[in-house]
C-alpha cells in the first residue's frame, strides 16, 4: 500500500471507532510497525478522552444534543486529520511502506 493509497483511505474515516480499526489494521496487515504505531495510537486516545468529557458535559445537562453531536463529529474530525499528518510525517519520500 502506498502513501497516497493510506492517506485516501484515513481520509475516507467519518468517526474515532473506525480511525482505531484503520490504525490497528496498519499495523497488522501492511507491517507498520507497533513503535510507529504507537504515536497514533496516543493521538486516538486523547481525542477519546475528549468525547468522554463531552459525553459527560451532556449528561449533566450542560450541553444539548445537537451541541453534543456537533462537538463529537469536530474531535473525530481532529483525530483523523491528526493521524494523517502524523502518518505523513513518519513516511520516507522515496520509499512506500
Amino acid at each position: 500500500m502506498t502513501q497516497k493509497e493510506i492517506k485516501e483511505n484515513l481520509d475516507k474515516i467519518e468517526n474515532i471507532d473506525e480511525l482505531k480499526l484503520e490504525v490497528l489494521r496498519l499495523k497488522e496487515e501492511e507491517g507498520i510497525s507497533e513503535k510507529v504505531l504507537s504515536k497514533y495510537i496516543n493521538k486516538i486516545k486523547k481525542h477519546d478522552l475528549k468525547v468522554e468529557k463531552i459525553k459527560k458535559s451532556y449528561n449533566r445537562g450542560k450541553l444539548t444534543e445537537e451541541e453534543r453531536y456537533n462537538n463529537v463529529i469536530s474531535i473525530w474530525e481532529q483525530a483523523t486529520k491528526a493521524v494523517v499528518a502524523a502518518l505523513q510525517d513518519s513516511f520516507d519520500d522515496y520509499n512506500p511502506i
